[in-house]
Parts: structure tokens; C-alpha cells; sequence
């Protein structure tokens, strides 16, 4: 019987349907343990750590954490710190805490790991998969730079070692893929997710193949293009609830996932239904208060914010603060944070910086200013300080997460804070700091038409400034090859003509006649006496 229970567990594992071989690893136990007998006792052992694996698919980190503590303190009785049974389960216990968002206390368990294959002189697929690891932790911590060189070395290797159509090389690719997503290359990461399709005989419906599309969903938001997004989206649901069903928690992270996006098309009345689905799911498999109906909270209330209606949203929230006041400190500062956003919406900006300062304080002291959601809680704040016009602070503020994200090397975040920069620097009309900041953002971005705006803004300050103007033309000539290359705005364009203008006027004005010259008679050529 026992040979039964293992074959239907094993069957439901290898196909990615954890939650059914769960099901079976825990029967098989309970099999074993009824029979009470001292030749079980490895495979009672080898179960419970299957269990815990199980639990670990499925989300319930801590849960897994705790099967795995114990199964590592009873392999330590009998064998060596450096035995590969105990360098296994130390490698599930690292999992368990990426799965809890801790990854500085993953990060130390992997380079230990490492360092022993180091003392062995090991160096096969599984070495490859801990430096793997590694990479990951980087990644996950902002630390891109080094993330992204060492998935690159152990793609190389792992390609000459194991070929190119090995399931750990294309783990490695997905891993990079999304190290160059969080780096702003998101069309680069799509296209590594299309051809990273793990081959199993599930095909479609296995959950890293699942998880490969849900990657590349975020791509196309990232992308704005939220159509591509939703039509995948309904494809990826339809796979999931076709082999799991609506119960399992991919099919619930897919539907919560769904509702983010059907905010951002502002589908605000379809997102709330999706999420009270998923709320009503929650509360028959996880209970009302389970942590994870924190998610709804934020969801919920995000949908009435996309209707304006920050009342509603600010009375979710504050109820959701209520009723899980020992939320882990990630998820209850989220969930603060957005209050302190709602506080804002609703005129009470006060109240929303006083709110968000003292979760900036709380991260900082508990995760370290260089944690991710450390720097995240910053950089709201900064942006909460730009909208309430005090742009000395926001400045100031923003120059602190500035120096953070240079420090983990997060360059598609450190662009994003620079463009916050120039706007507090445009509006204190401090042209030289202005000017330092551009000098990093030229020729960068030219895909954000908003960052396209500002330095228009910012030519336009400049060329009211004598000792200013020829700058002014530099940053005007760049705002004119986006329009024309990025955006391809038609010559006829207002916005493309007026640019064409102003640097004509300056080039006038520098007495660099002859090329101003040749701007205006093009501007007359596409559109006979336009003058702005």
C-alpha cells in the first residue's frame, strides 16, 4: 500500500500539482506511522521532508520552515555539517526564507553552501544552481549588477555542461529575465521568457510553465501594453483552472494578479468583482483572518481609489489595519503606506507624511536602509513631499534614495528617481543641479514621454537664460529626436514644431544664423506661416 501511496504522490509532484501530492505525502505518512515500526524511520523521515516541500509550493513558507528545522536537526545527529543530505535541506530552509521575502538570511545560507563545494573542489549541475541562488538573492536585494553577471557565467557553464534544452538552463534563463526586467529591460526579458519554455510532458498546464507566462504578463504591463496582458492573462487562467481548478492558490495569484491589471485599464467595476471572488475563496480556504486577506485590503481599496473614491478606500484600509495589527512589518507597512497615499488623495497631506515618515523610520531600523522595501517606503515618501510642493524636502529625500539605488546598482529605479529630481530642481529654478541631474538622464528613457516633457521644460528655463542657451539647444535637439524617432510625431505636429522652433530662436539669438535659418524655412515648408 505504501508503494501506492508513494507512486500517486510522486505522479502528482512531478506534474506541478503540489497541493494533490501533498494530499498523498501526508497519507503515506500516516500510513508509516501507523505501523510503528523502527525499519520506517528514514522513510517517515524522507516523507515529512517531501511534505514540507509540498507546503513550500504551495505558499506556505512557514509551515515548510519548520518541517525543515526539523528534519535538519535530526540529519545533524547522524552526519556531517558538510554531508549533501544536510547542504539539501539547509538549501529547502534558504527557499523558505526568498519565500518570506527574507533574502540577506537565504543569501548567507547559500554562500555557506557555496563555500563548501569550494572546500570539496565540487563543481557540477548543483554547484551551478546554488551560484544560481545566489544570483537570485542579489537580484531580489537590488543588487543587479552582480545578479545579472553571475546568472550570464552560470548560463555559459550550464549550457556547456548540461545543453542548451536542460530544465536548470532554463531556470537560469528565466531567473536573468527577470534580473533584466527589475533593470528596465523589460522587451529584452520578454523575449528571453518566449524562449525559456521549460519541456515537460505537462506542457502548458505545468506550474513553471505557468509561472513563465505570468512573467512574461509583467513584461507587457511593464510595456504598457495592458490588451497583451489581459488576453494572456484570461489564457493563463484558463490553463490553471483546467488542471488545478479554482481552489488552488496559483489560480487565486492569477486572479489577484488579473485585478491589478484590470485597474490599471481602468476596468475598475470588473477588478472589484474579480477580487471579492477571490476574498470570498479566501475566506472558505484560508479563513477571514488569515494574513493573506491583507491582499484584498490593498486591492479593494485600490479599486475604489480608480473610482475616486478615497472615502471608501481609506475606510478598507483603516479597517484592515485594524483587524491584523500583528501583520508581518512588510505587509502592514504596505498597507500604511497606501493610507498615507489615500490620506493625500483626500486633502490630508499632513497627516499622510506624518503616517509614511514614521514607516520610513520603522523599515529603516528593522530591514536596514538598503533593503528593497526600505528604499521603496523612502521613495514614497519623497514623491508624498513633491506633491505637497515641498520640493526642498522631496529633493532631499529623493537624493538619499538616489545614493541608495546607486549603492544596488538598481539602475532602472535610480532613472525613475533622477526624473523626480529635475521636476523638484525645475520648480526651486535651481538650473544647476538641474543640469546635473540631466547630464545622467540624456539620451535615456526616450520612451517616457513624461521625462520627454521635463527636459522640454527644462530647455525652455534655460533659454530664458543668457549664459544658459546654448544648453538649452543641446537639450531641445534631444526632445526634437524623440519626437521624430521615438514617438513619430507627423511633421505637422504642434508640439514637434514648436520644439523646431525654440531651437531656431536660440540658434537666432547665439547668432548661428545660418542654421537657424534652415529650421525656419522648414518649419514655413511643412506648415506656411506658423509662428507658434
Amino acid at each position: 500500500m505504501a508503494q501506492v501511496f508513494l507512486v500517486m504522490a510522486s505522479k502528482w509532484w512531478e506534474s506541478g500539482d503540489y497541493a494533490n501530492a501533498l494530499i498523498w505525502y501526508e497519507t503515506l505518512l500516516q500510513y508509516y506511522q501507523a505501523e510503528k515500526d523502527d525499519d520506517v524511520t528514514n522513510q517517515i523521515r524522507e516523507t515529512k521532508y517531501m511534505i514540507g516541500k509540498c507546503l513550500y509550493q504551495c505558499g506556505r513558507h512557514d509551515e515548510a520552515f519548520q518541517i525543515f528545522q526539523k528534519t535538519l536537526k535530526s540529519l545533524r545527529q547522524t552526519y556531517s555539517a558538510d554531508h549533501d543530505e544536510v547542504l539539501e535541506v539547509l538549501n529547502e530552509i534558504a527557499l523558505c526564507y526568498c519565500g518570506k521575502g527574507e533574502h540577506p538570511k537565504a543569501l548567507e545560507i547559500y554562500q555557506e553552501i557555496e563555500k563548501v563545494d569550494q572546500r570539496k573542489r565540487k563543481h557540477d549541475k548543483d554547484t551551478l544552481v546554488t551560484r544560481s541562488s545566489i544570483a537570485m538573492c542579489y537580484s531580489n536585494m537590488d543588487r543587479l549588477v552582480e545578479s545579472k553577471q553571475i546568472y550570464e557565467e552560470v548560463l555559459a557553464e550550464q549550457i556547456k555542461m548540461l545543453g542548451p534544452d536542460h530544465p536548470h538552463v532554463m531556470y537560469t534563463k528565466t531567473n536573468l529575465a527577470t534580473c533584466l526586467q527589475r533593470m528596465g529591460k523589460s522587451q529584452q526579458a520578454f523575449e528571453i521568457y518566449q524562449n525559456s519554455t521549460l519541456k515537460t510532458p505537462f506542457g502548458n498546464e505545468h506550474l513553471a510553465s505557468i509561472q513563465n507566462k505570468s512573467n512574461q504578463i509583467g513584461c507587457l504591463i511593464d510595456q504598457g501594453r495592458l490588451e497583451d496582458a489581459l488576453n494572456m492573462s484570461f489564457d493563463v487562467q484558463r490553463s490553471i483552472e483546467k488542471k488545478y481548478g479554482r481552489k488552488h492558490p496559483t489560480w487565486t495569484n492569477a486572479r489577484l494578479e488579473l485585478a491589478k491589471i484590470l485597474v490599471q485599464s481602468k476596468k475598475i467595476d470588473e477588478a472589484i468583482l474579480v477580487t471579492l471572488e477571490v476574498k470570498s475563496i479566501y475566506m472558505e480556504t484560508k479563513g477571514e483572518d488569515h494574513q493573506d486577506m491583507l491582499q484584498i485590503v490593498n486591492l479593494l481599496a485600490a479599486c475604489y481609489s480608480g473610482k475616486d473614491d478615497y472615502q471608501e478606500a481609506l475606510r478598507i484600509q483603516q479597517e484592515g489595519l485594524k483587524k491584523f495589527p500583528n501583520a508581518d512589518i512588510r505587509s502592514s507597512a504596505r498597507l500604511r503606506n497606501n493610507i498615507a497615499r489615500t490620506l493625500f488623495d483626500l486633502g490630508r497631506p499632513q497627516d499622510g507624511l506624518t503616517i509614511i515618515d514614521d514607516v520610513d523610520r520603522q523599515m529603516t531600523k528593522l530591514l536596514g536602509e538598503k533593503h528593497p522595501d526600505s528604499i521603496l517606503v523612502k521613495k514614497n515618501k519623497a514623491k508624498l513631499l513633491l506633491e505637497s510642493d515641498s520640493y526642498h524636502d522631496a529633493a532631499r529625500c529623493f537624493r538619499e534614495v538616489e545614493l541608495l539605488y546607486k549603492v544596488t546598482c538598481n539602475m532602472k529605479s535610480l532613472l525613475e528617481v533622477r526624473k523626480e529630481l529635475m521636476i523638484c530642481f525645475l520648480e526651486m529654478s535651481d538650473l544647476n543641479q538641474c543640469l546635473e541631474v540631466y547630464s545622467h538622464l540624456r539620451d535615456q528613457m526616450d520612451d517616457d514621454y513624461e521625462l520627454c516633457s521635463i527636459k522640454n521644460k527644462l530647455a525652455l528655463k534655460l533659454a530664458d537664460t543668457d549664459n544658459y542657451k546654448r544648453q538649452a539647444v543641446k537639450i531641445f535637439k534631444e526632445v526634437e529626436r524623440i519626437m521624430e524617432e521615438t514617438v513619430k510625431l507627423p511633421a505637422t505636429n504642434p508640439a514637434l514644431l514648436n520644439t523646431k522652433l525654440n531651437i531656431a530662436t536660440c540658434l537666432e539669438e547665439l547668432g548661428d544664423q545660418q542654421e537657424a535659418d534652415l529650421y525656419f524655412k522648414h518649419i514655413q515648408n511643412v506648415k506656411p506661416g506658423y509662428s507658434g
